[in-house]
């Protein structure tokens, strides 16, 4: 079987000016350039080795993975307790189907 890997990513926006590869914030106008995003992985629940959403067996182990997950483990850069990792998520959800309700209601130039 597999377990299901999310973990909360920083992802970069893109910006009209340059950006170090460490910044959050532009030096030149103090705006976000990064954002947070859920990342999903897979790995084998016998060998913890990653694996692909749709792989059969393990490469490594030869594990079976058919089935359904066996679980979902939440990991993030520190200790997070799980109840803090699902508020981040549902606040990057929320965020994400704004960004896409503005996209679609923006006028064609």
């Amino acid at each position: 079987m597999k377990i299901k890997l999310e973990n909360i990513v920083k992802v970069p926006i893109s910006h009209e000016h340059p950006v170090g590869k460490q910044d959050i914030f532009c030096r030149a106008c103090g705006l976000p350039v990064t954002t947070e995003d859920v990342k999903i992985s897979f790995v084998c629940s016998e060998c913890r080795h990653p694996v692909g959403e749709s792989d059969k067996f393990c490469g490594i182990c030869g594990g079976d993975l058919a089935g359904d997950i066996k679980k979902t483990e939440h990991y993030f850069t520190g200790a997070v307790e799980v109840s803090h990792f699902d508020s981040i998520k549902a606040t990057i959800e929320d965020r994400k189907a704004k960004e896409k309700i503005a996209r679609e209601n923006k006028p064609d130039r």
